[in-house]
């Protein structure tokens, strides 16, 4: 099949569903699929353009990547995500390439792919579908300023309107499911699929990089690795980083985002107990999470089913015991519940998460036996072969009605 994708993260970017969105195009061309991208240029986690141009096209491991330029604001208020939205929708339909695909994919946390991909579809008349890796009606009335609630209803009206016109639905955890049920999208069109854990050799030895880092082996370290952004809620940890001084524990935070600056100033003001690391590439973030002894999630106490962390998957391949300030009842704390590596405490109280912090710097068997259930959990059920099993069956749904009719005759046809 001839496949374009819409997607406003991708490859280089390797925060937040960038990579999971790459992963998947990449298998589709390595199955023999002919895969088309419509993108911005990147920009994420920093919320700055980090290359110039208005539009190009690259091969990237066998993906045709079709970049347009957007409006990037550098700090995202609700005002502000509006003209991003607008000016995606915009760089998507810019991007669509003349050659007629046979499905059409878009990928939402950005509504604004879902709409070009619906505008797509009716021009080149196929069908498309949506993965869904967030709720953006349901992120919009949990996370923003004043307004909120009017724009995150018209944000959920507007995404449903598009899920129930899709012609199948992919979405990574089955929490999504009732909400897009009671939102009239048909159970039968929608697929659970997975992000899987890719692995990466880790570029250096865990004594190397903490060597290089100036981390002591008698120190056990605390990580937080990956996007810095409002969501996450990360005034909580430099909170617990103050709570645990004089402990021999580090916390770092390492990464980038539109809260980073306020992050640091938070740190400085109480007591500069936070270390700060910029992104770091594939090989070398692997080596990071492996120096890590406790790795940290953190989510602001008003996020609910609106997303899971994009973080989980590295997490759990590292080996590494798991310390998550979430909701129990949010996507990200039931996957982790499932996983058996994690400790799980309220969002927004640094007093809790420095009581588990301490719990499990003083018991490496401890640490060890979560660690050990996580890579454990990862192995058994985040690896590609499996996810791109529950893909192949969502692409299946998105074929040419005339390549339908064909593979139910027994015709000759492609096969993922």
């Amino acid at each position: 099949m001839r496949v374009l994708v819409i997607s406003s993260y991708y490859a280089p970017e390797a925060a937040g569903n960038a990579p999971y969105v790459t992963g998947v195009c990449e298998q589709l061309a390595a199955r023999g699929h002919d895969v088309e991208v419509a993108t911005g240029f990147p920009h994420y986690p920093w919320w700055s353009r980090q290359a110039r141009g208005i539009a190009r096209t690259e091969q990237i491991s066998g993906v045709t990547v079709r970049r347009r330029t957007h409006y990037v604001p550098s700090r995202p208020t609700l005002a502000r995500r509006g003209l991003y939205e607008a000016s995606l929708a915009a760089a998507g339909l810019a991007g669509l390439p003349a050659t007629r695909p046979d499905a059409v994919i878009a990928v939402v946390p950005s509504q604004a792919d879902a709409v070009v991909a619906r505008i797509a579809a009716t021009l080149y008349r196929r069908r498309y579908g949506i993965v869904f890796q967030d709720l953006m009606g349901v992120a919009a009335r949990q996370v923003g300023a004043a307004g909120r609630t009017r724009a995150g209803g018209a944000v959920g009206r507007l995404e449903l309107s598009l899920a129930r016109h899709a012609s199948a639905i992919a979405i990574v955890t089955e929490g999504y499911r009732p909400y897009l049920v009671d939102g009239g999208v048909d159970p039968k069109r929608i697929v659970h699929v997975y992000n899987w854990a890719e692995y990466t050799r880790p570029a250096e030895r865990r004594e190397l990089t903490r060597q290089r880092l100036g981390w002591a082996e008698t120190e056990v370290v605390c990580l937080y690795a990956g996007s810095l952004g409002y969501k996450q809620g990360l005034e909580t940890i430099v909170d617990t980083a103050a709570q645990l001084n004089g402990d021999s524990l580090r916390v770092v935070l390492a990464g980038d985002g539109s809260e980073r600056a306020s992050l640091l100033q938070r740190s400085v003001r109480r007591g500069e107990h936070v270390d700060f690391l910029p992104p770091s590439q594939a090989g070398r973030y692997e080596s990071l999470l492996e120096a890590a002894d406790i790795l940290l999630v953190s989510q602001r106490p008003a996020v609910g089913e609106m997303s899971i962390a994009s973080k989980l998957g590295p997490y759990l391949r590292a080996g590494r015991p798991i310390v998550a300030a979430v909701s129990r009842e949010s996507e990200t704390g039931r996957e982790l519940s499932r996983t058996g590596a994690s400790v799980l405490v309220e969002p927004g109280d640094p007093k809790a998460v420095a009581r588990s912090i301490r719990a499990l710097a003083g018991d490496p068997g401890r640490r060890a036996s979560l660690g050990a259930s996580g890579s454990a959990y990862a192995a058994t059920y985040l690896t590609r072969d499996q996810a791109i099993v529950r893909y192949e069956e969502f692409l299946a749904m998105l074929s040419p009605p005339a390549a339908a009719a064909r593979r139910g005759s027994g015709s000759p046809t492609c096969k993922l």
